[in-house]
């Protein structure tokens, strides 16, 4: 368990510094900002477009869709005034589940 978590806040991190250093057009990063849902991780904000939010799941199982479809579902209600939302999967799909 603890491991699976230092794998995905490494690629967490990974992905901030990377997304970070691609656009010259963000204001500010913040990391797990507090939201009512708790599902955001990373958030980038910019001074003339809406947010860009960002969630990761890690798993050693493989994901399905229909619980793909939810985490989406909650993140869409977490951050409504985001202009973009990611949802970063590492970990295995089932062959016949990995389009949406």
């Amino acid at each position: 368990m603890r491991e699976r978590r230092r794998l995905g806040y490494l690629a967490q991190a990974v992905v901030t510094v990377v997304n970070s250093l691609v656009s010259e057009e963000w204001e500010y990063v913040q990391i797990k900002p507090d939201t009512q849902l708790d599902l955001v991780d990373i958030v980038w904000y910019y001074q003339d477009q809406k947010p860009k939010v960002v969630q990761f799941k890690t798993s050693k199982n493989s994901f399905m869709m229909p619980n793909i479809r939810k985490w989406i579902t909650l993140l869409i209600q977490d951050y409504p005034d985001a202009d973009t939302l990611n949802y970063s999967l590492l970990g295995l799909a089932m062959k016949r589940q990995s389009t949406l």
